[in-house]
């Protein structure tokens, strides 16, 4: 096992490392966020990103069902941006649209609901395919289509990262 310390210098260097780069690879959403998530229902979900100019506005538009439902502006700082979308509950998929500087993101098929994180044990990487009567039971999962999952990436850091790797 590597020590806090080897781990915080290497999140730092990568951190330098980023920085230096002026920001030109960074995407303008953090890859935290993609299309088929949920973000949660009835409180405030922060989202982020880079920006290619230093401190650029950054329009941030949630459409559903071709209606503009919010519509929000923010102003990067050194091209990092952030800002929190709240809704309530929706079973409608949505569409948030992030533009800033001629570039333009996008994610669809976003809903608002309930998000449970489950932890534990070697067992909970186990996958549907491996359950009792999967063949059964999967062909039923297309019955739930709100039902969301995403599997993050085994990785500690020793502080706060702005973007992810996932499976």
């Amino acid at each position: 096992m590597r020590s806090p310390v080897f781990v915080a210098l290497f999140v730092s260097v990568v951190f330098v490392a980023v920085q230096a780069q002026g920001g030109s690879n960074l995407p303008l959403l953090s890859n935290a966020f993609g299309s088929n998530m949920v973000l949660n229902a009835g409180q405030a979900s922060k989202i982020w990103g880079w920006t290619q100019a230093g401190d650029a506005p950054v329009e941030i538009t949630l459409i559903r069902n071709n209606q503009v439902v919010v519509s929000l502006q923010t102003i990067s700082r050194d091209q990092y941006w952030s800002t929190y979308i709240s809704q309530p509950v929706s079973f409608e998929p949505a569409s948030i649209i992030i533009s800033s500087s001629g570039q333009k993101a996008q994610i669809d098929n976003v809903l608002f609901g309930f998000l449970f994180f489950c932890g534990g044990q070697s067992n909970m990487e186990m996958s549907v395919h491996g359950a009792y009567n999967a063949s059964t039971e999967i062909p039923q999962g297309d019955q739930y289509p709100n039902i969301r999952l995403f599997t993050a990436g085994q990785k500690s850091y020793a502080s706060a990262v702005r973007s992810m790797r996932s499976f």
